[in-house]
C-alpha cells in the first residue's frame, strides 16, 4: 500500500469515527471533508514536534559531542603521530632541545625533561619536574642549573635543610641560610653568616645590626670560638656581652675595659682586680664611690690609684681642705695646694707652697702674714723680682749691703727706680758714705719742690748736710720738711738740736 493510500484510509477512519457525522451535518462535501482533516493532522504534528523538539536536542547534544570529540581525537593522534615523527628526526639529528619543546607541546613533560637535561637545559627541566611531582629530581636540577634561590625553596620543602642551607647561602640570603645552619647544630657556620648579615646591616646603615651581631656572637660562643664573638660584639658596640666573653677567656684586663664601656663599673673594678691591676681597680671604685656621692671614700681610691690631684678634687668638694691641700702638695700641684691652704687661713702652708710654685709674690705676703722673718720674706720678694720691697725688708733686718744690690736692680725706666734710689741714698748714709749719699740724693730731688714722694729723701739729704756739719743749710732742708709734714720722723727734734 502506497503512502498516499495509508493517509486516505487514515482519514476515511477518523471519518467513520467523529468527525463523519460532524462534518455531514454542517453540509460539507467528501473532499472538502479530506482536506480540512489534513489540515488538523498538519497541526497535530506541528504542536507534537514543538513539544518533542527540546527533548530531542537534550538527547542529541551529548551524542553531538562524543562525536566531536571522537574527531578531535582522531585529528591530535594524527597530528601526534606528525610530532613524533619531527621528534625522531631531531633526535636523529640530537636537536634535543627542540625534541623536548615538541614533547612537551604533546604532554610528554617527563620525556621532554629527559632531553632538556641532555641539552643542558637544567632550569627547564628543572621545571617539569617540578610540575610532575618529582620534588627532588627538580631541586637537584635547579642546583645544576645555578638557581640557588629555586634550588633552596624546593629543598626546603622537601626538609632537606643541609642542600637548601647551601643553597640559600649560594643565593646570598644569609640569614635564612644561618636559621637553617642553627637548626643543624652547625653553630660556627650559622655564626659565620650571621656575621655576614652584621656587615650588610652595617653598610645599609640598617636597625638590624646588633641583633645579627647578638646572634652571631652566641652562635661563636657556643661553637667555642670566644675570641670571633668577642670580635662580632665589639664590631656592634655589645661592650656587657664583650665583657663575659673575655671573662671565659680569663682575660679580665679586656673584660674590665668592655664592663667600664657599659657603665657596669662594680664587675670593671672587680676584673681589673683579678687581672693584677690594681690602679685601674682603684680609679674605677672612685668613680664608683663619687656616683654614689660618698666623697671620702671616693677620693680615698683615687689617692689609692695614684691619682692625687682627683682625691684632692674630691676633698675640696668634701671641703676637707687640708687633707687635699697635702694632696696636692703629694702631687706636685703647689699653686693649688697654697690655694687651698690660704682658703682655710693656714698662711704658713700656703707660703711654701706658693714658694714652690715658684710664685714668690704670693710666697712673700703669705709669708709676712704667717709672721715669718723679714729677711725671709725679703728674700722672696728677690726671688719674685720685686727688688723695691724685697730692699725695704732687706734694709728693716738692717741688712744694708744685700738691701742696696736689691735696689740697685731696679731699672731707670721703673716707676720704682726713684723710691729705690731714695733707699739707696740712706742706705750711703747709714754707712757713712755722706758724699754718695748727698749726690744720690740731690740727684732724686733733682730741683723738684719738696713732695710726699721725695719728703724721704729731702730728709737724709738734711741728715747729710748735718753730719757734713752745715747745720744752716741742715736747717733750711729740715724747714721744707716741716712744711710738707709737720711730724714727719724726727725732724723737730733735730731742728732744736741745730
Amino acid at each position: 500500500m502506497s503512502s498516499l493510500d495509508e493517509v486516505l484510509s487514515t482519514l476515511n477512519e477518523a471519518w467513520r469515527g467523529s468527525l463523519g457525522p460532524i462534518l455531514r451535518n454542517a453540509g460539507i462535501d467528501r473532499y472538502a471533508r479530506y482536506a480540512l482533516i489534513a489540515i488538523g493532522i498538519l497541526f497535530l504534528i506541528t504542536l507534537v514536534k514543538k513539544i518533542l523538539s527540546p527533548i530531542v536536542t537534550v538527547f542529541l547534544k551529548p551524542l553531538r559531542r562524543l562525536k566531536a570529540n571522537f574527531d578531535e581525537k582522531a585529528r591530535t593522534e594524527l597530528e601526534k603521530r606528525d610530532v613524533m615523527k619531527q621528534i625522531k628526526q631531531m633526535l636523529e639529528r640530537q636537536e634535543y632541545e627542540s625534541a623536548a619543546k615538541l614533547l612537551e607541546s604533546i604532554e610528554k613533560q617527563e620525556e621532554a625533561a629527559g632531553y632538556y637535561v641532555q641539552a643542558g637545559d637544567y632550569i627547564s627541566a628543572a621545571g617539569l619536574y617540578e610540575s610532575l611531582g618529582n620534588l627532588e629530581k627538580a631541586a637537584a636540577l635547579y642546583k645544576d642549573g645555578g638557581n640557588n634561590t629555586k634550588a633552596g625553596e624546593i629543598f626546603l620543602q622537601i626538609k632537606d635543610y643541609r642542600n637548601a642551607a647551601s643553597m640559600y647561602e649560594k643565593g646570598g640570603f644569609s640569614e635564612k641560610a644561618a636559621g637553617m645552619y642553627e637548626q643543624l647544630g652547625e653553630h660556627n657556620k650559622a655564626a659565620e653568616l650571621y656575621e655576614i648579615c652584621l656587615a650588610d646591616e652595617g653598610r645599609r646603615g640598617g636597625s638590624s645590626a646588633k641583633g645579627f651581631a647578638l646572634k652571631s656572637g652566641k652562635l661563636f660562643e657556643m661553637a667555642g670560638a670566644q675570641q670571633r664573638a668577642v670580635q662580632v660584639y665589639l664590631r656592634a658596640g655589645l661592650h656587657l656581652e664583650a665583657a663575659v666573653a673575655y671573662e671565659i677567656l680569663r682575660d679580665f684586663i679586656k673584660a674590665g675595659e668592655c664592663y667600664l664601656n657599659a657603665g657596669n663599673l662594680a664587675k670593671a673594678a672587680e676584673c681589673f682586680g683579678k687581672g693584677g691591676d690594681e690602679r685601674k681597680s682603684n680609679e674605677v671604685l672612685s668613680r664608683l664611690y663619687y656616683e654614689k656621692r660618698l666623697l671620702k671614700e671616693a677620693a680615698s681610691y683615687s689617692e689609692k690609684a695614684g691619682d692625687f690631684v682627683r682625691a684632692a678634687e674630691i676633698l675640696v668638694e668634701a671641703e676637707e681642705f687640708m687633707s687635699a691641700g697635702e694632696l696636692y702638695e703629694n702631687a706636685g700641684q703647689f699653686q693649688e695646694a697654697a690655694e687651698v691652704f690660704l682658703r682655710i687661713g693656714n698662711f704658713q702652708r700656703a707660703a711654701e707652697t706658693f714658694e714652690k710654685a715658684g710664685n714668690f709674690a704670693m710666697a712673700a705676703k703669705m709669708c709676712q702674714k704667717a709672721g715669718c722673718p723679714t729677711v725671709k720674706v725679703g728674700e722672696l720678694f728677690e726671688k719674685g723680682g720685686d727688688y723695691l720691697e724685697a730692699g725695704n725688708f732687706f734694709l728693716q733686718s738692717g741688712l744694708h749691703d744685700k738691701a742696696l744690690d736689691a735696689f740697685q736692680m731696679i731699672d731707670p725706666a721703673s716707676e720704682n727706680y726713684k723710691p729705690a734710689s731714695i733707699s739707696i741714698g740712706e742706705i750711703f748714709f747709714r754707712k757713712g758714705m755722706l758724699k754718695l749719699a748727698f749726690e744720690k740724693l740731690k740727684k732724686c730731688i733733682s730741683g723738684e719742690p719738696i713732695n710726699k714722694s721725695n719728703i724721704e729723701a729731702y730728709y737724709y739729704l738734711g741728715r747729710c748736710l748735718e753730719s757734713a756739719g752745715e747745720a744752716e743749710k741742715a736747717k733750711a732742708i729740715y724747714g721744707k720738711v716741716l712744711s710738707e709734714r709737720y711730724n714727719f720722723k724726727d725732724v723737730k727734734e733735730r731742728i732744736e738740736r741745730l
